[in-house]
């Protein structure tokens, strides 16, 4: 089993130092337990630290190594002032995740923002299994939010989330296990401040709002956008990203159960109407199942 100390510390030691180029923030716990603590093993070196957990039922073994389990009712994980950006600067946020339930609520991926007005700040949300992107400012208070296409609930994903820092729709990017997961974008920032007290977090907002019941693998943050192709890489897991290269004498080798993809049925995932039950695939010959929960329409 790997360590802790057993990763690739510089870029030039691992695997696609590519990707790791802008790389300020990555939690593993595909490494492995750490007890309260999830260790930050990019440059940034701001720990994590598991909140309200269970630490004895939080770290699990499953097919994909270790995970941090979190019961979608107070856990979550504090990264402190991770991902600190302003609106104008460019970022990009990756999560790998098992989303195991349904729900009609907001829970949260990976967030940096407020639960309360003004609410700016930056969060990666799911409502229900749609996948969501905003970045919100004060003052005035803006917000630009690009909206994703549903996915199926009892699956592992990689999702990625970008933004340019130009604060409008068409500098916003969502990708599901590779694929442009955007369904459609809106707003617009033009002025003031993305930054705020609220740590960031990971499977919750702004303390244990928006809770989300999730394994987490990884989750990782760049001070820089990732391009389409760097996305759909980063579906062969974050092992990319810890591994060293075989030239090194302590060459560090994950297991990797096989690259995150998106099944047929999953291509395209219409919603539950008025909380009604799930309803999964699209009809033959459609392109794209606009859904609602809870009477909420895109589309």
């Amino acid at each position: 089993m790997p360590s802790w100390s057993d990763f690739a510390r510089h870029r030039s030691d691992c695997r696609s130092a590519e990707l790791c180029r802008g790389l300020r923030h990555l939690w593993a716990p595909l490494l492995g337990p750490a007890g309260d603590r999830l260790p930050d093993v990019a440059p940034g070196r701001i720990d994590g630290t598991i909140r309200n957990g269970d630490l004895g039922a939080a770290w699990q073994v499953g097919p994909r190594g270790w995970t941090l389990l979190t019961d979608g009712t107070d856990d979550y994980i504090d990264c402190d002032q991770a991902g600190d950006f302003q609106w104008d600067e460019p970022f990009t946020v990756s999560v790998w995740v098992y989303i195991g339930s349904l729900s009609s609520t907001y829970r949260a991926l990976v967030s940096k923002a407020t639960v309360n007005s003004p609410w700016n700040g930056w969060s990666l949300i799911l409502f229900g299994t749609r996948p969501d992107f905003s970045l919100t400012a004060y003052p005035p208070l803006a917000s630009v939010t690009l909206v994703g296409k549903w996915l199926a609930a009892g699956a592992w994903y990689n999702i990625v989330a970008t933004s340019d820092g130009s604060g409008q729709p068409a500098g916003l990017r969502l990708y599901a296990n590779g694929q442009d997961w955007a369904y459609s974008a809106s707003g617009g920032i033009g002025g003031g401040s993305m930054r705020n007290p609220a740590p960031c977090q990971l499977s919750a907002r702004d303390g244990a709002n928006w809770a989300l019941a999730c394994q987490l693998s990884a989750a990782a943050i760049w001070n820089r956008v990732l391009s389409e192709r760097e996305a759909a890489l980063l579906t062969q897991g974050p092992q990319l990203l810890l591994e060293r290269t075989a030239r090194h004498k302590r060459c560090l080798r994950l297991s990797t159960p096989g690259p995150y993809r998106l099944a047929a049925s999953e291509l395209f995932v219409a919603g539950a109407i008025a909380g009604q039950a799930y309803c999964p695939g699209a009809a033959a010959g459609q392109t794209s199942v606009a859904g609602a929960i809870a009477g909420v329409v895109h589309g």
